[in-house]
Order: structure tokens, then sequence, then C-alpha cells
């Protein structure tokens, strides 16, 4: 039960999840909608190329790239070029709708769908060269994957339950929260390139098809909540439920822009649970304090980390708390210390002596723990970033042992 291409397929689907308010604008034109949808694949032959150059005078880019490619498995990521083209596009359609300009509107929304379209498929995030030094052929076979997977047709049955959310109440936020659920998509597209892969060597076409769809339905999801937040800005018409949404952001369900940690983390921290070392995942565990009776808590959101950092981007003067409970985990050897630090930060922290020794924590110190140890109860903190634009959640061991198990638990950035 095909929609149609990856393109205008996602279109379809984010349409389709609207509002019956939101729809009525764009009723009737949805061919014009599908059109758009595919501009940037024929941008050089099409009289409408001007609606794919951005304002730098660069032409769109095909999913996550930086500056200097067209294409996201050509180079590296550029998180700002990634943030200019949804604020552009967003800013853009919303004026459009705010004016009543229908056809323009169109167009944009029509653009966004391919951009979002682009990030969510395995095949637009690896090369061909890539795909195959990690899963080789079978003797004498060779596919352009990009082209084999990417045609795989949008299936409605296999993208039901789409129901766009509020992305913020101006363009700012909205742009904010939409990045981040776009580096989600991302992530959520490269999980499914080897499933897709195996499926296509074992041509497998429904296998295929199954694990290409769930990256679809992400980017349906995504585009619509996108529509759905520009006809509520361009319309000033919120619900209350929705604006109560936007209140707190979870830390832990945010993708930082940068972090570090060592053993037994591997250099990344983890998020929502800890680890024993062993191989093994073991829920957030930190100390109360006497009026939780001084018992063990596991926590269900948080962020595991030992010696070093994680660092996210936010927009200045949106959120008045930064709010976090921080302790060491029981796991932590008797003479392990930490100190907990969070930065208004400017650059990443400075090391040296392989790491061991901290120089520089990167900006302003908003908050200081003083050493903890797995013995103390948690401290609750709350701290007010106010215009930071990036903000550094650090530990530092000032004893011998490293191998600390510090604890983020229930971190939430609060407007």
């Amino acid at each position: 039960m095909p929609t149609g291409p990856q393109h205008s397929g996602v279109a379809v689907l984010a349409y389709n999840a609207l509002a019956s308010w939101q729809k009525e604008p764009w009723k009737g034109k949805e061919d014009e909608l599908s059109r758009f949808s595919i501009l940037p694949d024929d941008l050089f032959a099409s009289d409408y190329a001007d609606y794919c150059i951005l304002p730098d005078g660069n032409a769109i880019p095909h999913g996550p790239t930086d500056r200097f490619a067209m294409v996201p498995f050509s180079s590296g990521y550029d998180r700002s070029l990634t943030r200019d083209v949804f604020s552009y596009y967003t800013g853009r359609m919303v004026a459009a709708l705010s004016s009543g300009n229908i056809r323009e509107s169109i167009a944009f929304g029509g653009i966004l769908a391919h951009y979002i379209a682009d990030g969510c498929h395995p095949a637009h995030l690896w090369n061909n060269l890539s795909i195959y030094s990690l899963l080789p052929p079978p003797a004498g076979k060779y596919w352009q994957m990009h082209r084999s997977l990417d045609s795989v047709s949008v299936r409605a049955d296999l993208c039901r339950g789409i129901s766009p959310r509020l992305l913020g109440l101006d363009i700012r936020e909205t742009v904010f929260n939409t990045v981040d659920e776009y580096e989600r998509m991302v992530q959520w597209g490269k999980t499914r390139l080897v499933p897709a892969v195996n499926a296509l060597y074992a041509e497998d076409q429904g296998g295929a098809e199954i694990h290409i769809n769930t990256c679809y339905k992400k980017a349906a999801g995504l585009l619509s909540s996108l529509w759905n937040t520009a006809f509520c800005i361009a319309s000033g018409r919120f619900e209350d439920n929705e604006i109560e949404s936007l209140k707190e952001v979870k830390l832990n369900r945010t993708v930082p822009v940068n972090a570090f940690t060592v053993d037994p983390y591997f250099f990344y921290p983890l998020m929502d649970y800890d680890c024993d070392g062993k191989g093994n995942l073991v829920p957030l565990t930190i100390k109360a304090g006497v009026q939780g009776g001084g018992r063990m808590m596991e926590f269900a959101d948080g962020i595991a980390m030992t010696f070093g950092y994680v660092m996210y981007e936010i927009p200045a003067n949106l959120f008045t708390k930064i709010r976090v409970k921080a302790g060491v985990s029981p796991l932590t050897a008797r003479e392990g210390e930490a100190v907990f630090r969070i930065i208004d930060a400017k650059t990443p922290p400075v090391y040296r002596d392989a790491h061991n020794t901290l120089v520089d924590c990167g900006g302003d110190i908003l908050y200081e723990s003083g050493i903890m140890t797995g013995k103390d109860a948690y401290t609750d903190i709350e701290v007010n970033p106010g215009d930071a634009e990036l903000i550094t959640l650090f530990v530092e061991c000032p004893g011998k042992n490293k191998n600390i198990h510090a604890i983020w638990a229930e971190p939430v950035l609060v407007k």
C-alpha cells in the first residue's frame, strides 16, 4: 500500500497527520506540495530554483552535512548549517502563512520535507565505500546503495500513528527543538543501515521496506510537527497542554554538541543507565539525604560519567533554570572523589597529561559542588543559565582514582 516515492510519500504522511484547520489552506494543492518536496533534486532544471538557495548564496544541502558538501556522505557534519536551514525555511513558511501567501508556504514547507526526508535515510547517510567496508557484498554482486535503498517506497501501513506535536512558541525555540529531533532521527537512520543492507543482500525486499519505513515514519513525524508548529505560530493558535509540554526539556534526551569521559564509559557518557564496567547496564543510583531516609535511590532519567563533561547548545535567555540532582554512585571505589560543576561554556574543557589534569574548564562556573564521594547524599542543584548559549555539565576527580561513577539525575532545562 505505497503512498509514493520517498520525498512525496513522507510529505503526504505529514500532511495527513495535520489538524483539519491546518490542512484547509493547502487543500486541493497536494500535488503542488509533492512537487516542491522533490524540487531540490531538480534544482538546476527548475524555474523555482531560487527557493532552494540559502541566504548565504549556497543551495540547501541534501541532509546533515557541512558547508562544503551537498550530500551528507561526502563530508562531515556542521550543526550550525542544520540550524540555519531550519531557521530560514521555517521562518519563511511562517511569514508566508501569516501574510496569506499559500503558494509560498507550500514552497518552503515542501523544501523542508525534502531536507528532513534526506536526513532520515541510512543510504543517504553512508556512501557505498563506507557501507561495503562494514558489510562486504556477496561474491559477484554490487549495488548502488543510494539508488537501491533510497527508492524504497513509503508505505502507509508501516507508518501508522503519526501525531504532530508543538515544537515551540516562536521560531527560535522551534529551531532548538527541531534540530534536536532531527539529529535523533539521523541517529536512528544509522541504526537501520545494517538490517536494511542485510535484507537487500538476502533479496528480501519486504524486510528492507520494513526497516526503511521506520525511518520514513520518524521523518514524517518530525515534518508534521514542524508544519503544525508553523501553522500555530502564524495563527497564534496554541493549546494549553501544548504550551505546558514545552516548559521543561530533559537534557538526557537532548543530543549534546560535545562530550568526553573515560573508562568505564569509553569516551562518551551513558544516558539513562550506568554501567558496572563488566559489560552490564545498571540503574542510575545515588544516595538520598535525610529527607529521603538516607536510602539508595534509582532514577530512570539521567547521565552517568566519570572524569569529563557533556556540553549542550541552548537558546540564550529561553530557560530560567537548570535543575538536576548530582551524586556519586555506590559503584565508585571507596577512595573515589568527584566535583560537579555547571559551566557557562565558551569552549570545551582543556586537559593535559593524557586528560588526567584539568587546565581550563572552558568558561564561567555557574555551580560547583565541592568534593563528593559515594558516602554523600546527592545534592539538589538549581541555577539560572541566563544568556548562556553553551552549558557544560562537568565532573572533575581530584583524587588519584579517576574511575568514578558520577550521576546527573533528572537533568532538565526549565522555562
